[in-house]
């Protein structure tokens, strides 16, 4: 007896390249300040996704959605270059310190089109297109206490029972506020309180 089939299977294929540089003002193992302490990160992602409708499944996305089911393409395919520059403050002097931390993503569309659109590396026009590039910014705002932080804004968490995701061109992020402290002895405490999440793909 065979196993059965499972319907609209998966076949999926993703490629991503990374560079990256850090350009850093100072000493990283001292404290000196808000200037002094801040580096700016640069990062290069190359991304392909190809990603193929198995069993009848199709693509529904893209001018796919203006078509019939029985027109539509049994595929996806998208290629998109990114570039991310993270800047992170260092933070002012004085028993409470306080800083700025930003992002700003731009993505460009190497290959892809509106029949084979629809795997959330790049947002899509309203005619179910691809856009040519897209960009994604965000900054938040923190402060610290002997070894406990206090951050709001844009913020990319990765606790256990909270993360964002990384699996796309960029990392989408989520707003709110998070504090960590390491002032508890032994003991690493995360709270935070997020109002929404974005999604990898940029709109």
């Amino acid at each position: 007896m065979q196993p059965p089939r499972i319907k609209n299977q998966l076949a999926c294929l993703a490629i991503v390249p990374i560079f990256g540089c850090s350009i850093v003002w100072g000493d990283e193992n001292a404290n000196h300040g808000f200037v002094e302490d801040s580096h700016l990160t640069l990062l290069s992602r190359n991304f392909y996704f190809n990603r193929n409708f198995l069993n009848g499944g199709s693509n529904s996305l893209g001018r796919n959605s203006f078509k019939p089911q029985s027109d539509r393409n049994g595929y996806a395919e998208e290629w998109a270059q990114g570039f991310m520059a993270d800047f992170r403050s260092g933070w002012t002097p004085g028993t409470f310190g306080f800083g700025v931390d930003a992002y700003s993503y731009l993505g460009v569309k190497l290959d892809s089109g509106g029949g084979r659109t629809g795997l959330r590396l790049m947002p899509i026009t309203d005619d179910g297109h691809p856009q040519d590039s897209f960009s994604k910014n965000g900054a938040s705002v923190k402060a610290k206490l002997s070894k406990t932080m206090l951050y709001y804004g844009n913020l990319f968490p990765a606790v256990p029972v909270f993360s964002v995701n990384t699996v796309r061109l960029f990392p989408s992020s989520a707003t709110g506020w998070m504090l960590q402290s390491d002032d508890i002895g032994s003991t690493h405490l995360d709270a935070g309180y997020f109002t929404s999440r974005g999604r990898g793909r940029l709109q």
